[in-house]
C-alpha cells in the first residue's frame, strides 16, 4: 500500500500539474478549444471520449 507521505511527495514534485483537478480542467479546456477551432477533428476524437466515460 502507498504511504500518504510518499503520495504527497510525488504530487508536490509535479506541483499543480500533478493534481487531478488540474488535469481534468486542462483536458476540458483543450476539448473545448479543439471543438471550436477544429470541429471535424473534435468529432473524430469522440470514440476516445466515449471510451473514457465507460471506464
Amino acid at each position: 500500500m502507498t504511504d500518504l507521505g510518499e503520495t504527497t511527495k510525488r504530487a508536490s514534485r509535479f506541483g499543480v500539474f500533478g493534481q487531478l483537478w488540474f488535469q481534468v480542467l486542462a483536458g476540458t479546456v483543450l476539448g473545448i478549444l479543439l471543438g471550436h477551432f477544429a470541429p471535424t477533428t473534435g468529432v473524430a476524437m469522440k470514440p476516445f471520449g466515449d471510451a473514457f466515460i465507460k471506464l
